[in-house]
């Protein structure tokens, strides 16, 4: 038989303030839903997509995940003019902040999920949208696994931090302009 691997699909639906985004699996499109009906917000185009024929054919296989595609455009949320999203490159997990207003991509890395990657800056940790600001939920987990790293700086705030017994942290992160 044929080897095929089933995945969760990531949501469909981000929430940014007053600004509910939807993408379809495999897509590259966003929509913004709203009173007015749904139109096309943004067209990220994610590097080495995933071929057509493969989406067309209904089949996700693991030797096709091996291979260097994009898929996956997940976690969108948009604060000013800044724009965060996550997808799958490969095996990795790929988060993006693209300054809309510049036209300029900020940043493009590894992603990881559960623990802390030098690679990433804790404020990518994005999670949504509240009140104008960014905001991301840090876990016990990452923080305490954070802590062994070393070089690594924090706010203040997190000095006495106890991650065993201490509950997730919810970080808000202002937009400014340099």
């Amino acid at each position: 038989g044929e080897a095929s691997i089933s995945w969760m699909a990531p949501e469909k639906f981000y929430y940014s303030d007053s600004l509910l985004l939807y993408c379809r699996d495999f897509s590259n499109e966003v929509h913004e839903i709203s009173s007015k009906g749904i139109g096309l917000r943004y067209r990220i185009n994610l590097p080495e997509p995933y071929p057509r024929s493969y989406i067309e054919d209904g089949k996700f296989e693991v030797e096709q995940i091996k291979q260097p595609y994009s898929y996956w455009l997940c976690d969108i949320y948009t604060c000013q003019d800044l724009l965060y999203f996550s997808y799958c490159h490969g095996l990795d997990f790929m988060v993006s902040l693209y300054d809309c207003k510049k036209h300029q991509l900020i940043f493009s890395g590894r992603r990881m999920q559960g623990s802390p990657d030098s690679q990433l800056p804790l404020f990518l940790l994005i999670d949504g949208v509240y009140q104008g600001e960014f905001f991301g939920v840090l876990t016990p987990m990452f923080i305490g696994d954070l802590a062994k790293k070393k070089g690594t700086t924090w706010p203040a705030v997190l000095d006495n931090y106890d991650p065993d017994n201490d509950n997730p942290v919810i970080a808000f992160y202002r937009v400014k302009e340099r």
